[in-house]
C-alpha cells in the first residue's frame, strides 16, 4: 500500500471474500511517525491462511486514524481485487478528512 495521504499515522484494514467478512488487520509506522508514500505498508497472507476461497472475489476496506484519534476518521468504499494466489497488487490510499478517502489499485 502507497499512504499518500498527510497526517495519517495508522490505517485498518477489513477483508471480505465474497462479500462476507473474513478478517481484518492494521498498518502503522513502527517508530510511530505519520506515513508518507514512503513508508513500508506491505501486507501478505500465506495461500494456507484462505483455505482455498477463491481470491477471485477479494474485497477490502480500509480505515484511517490520525495521531491521536482513537477511532477511525472515516472508511472507504470497499475495493474489489480479482486476486490470483502468488499475486503482488499496488494499492494506493488517497484523500483528506475534509473530501474523504479513496483507495484505488495500481495499474
Amino acid at each position: 500500500m502507497v499512504c499518500q495521504s498527510k497526517d495519517i499515522y495508522q490505517i485498518y484494514y477489513t477483508c471480505y471474500i465474497d462479500g462476507e467478512y473474513f478478517c481484518m488487520g492494521g498498518l502503522a509506522d513502527l517508530d510511530g511517525n505519520a506515513l508518507t508514500e514512503d513508508s513500508d505498508l506491505t501486507f501478505s497472507f500465506p495461500e494456507s491462511y484462505f483455505e482455498g476461497s477463491d481470491l477471485s472475489k477479494i474485497s477490502f476496506t480500509f480505515s484511517p486514524y490520525g495521531k491521536d484519534d482513537t477511532s477511525e476518521i472515516a472508511t472507504t468504499e470497499r475495493l474489489y481485487i480479482a486476486a490470483e494466489y502468488g499475486k503482488t497488487y499496488t494499492i494506493y490510499f488517497s484523500g483528506d478528512r475534509e473530501h474523504g478517502f479513496t483507495v484505488e489499485l495500481a495499474n
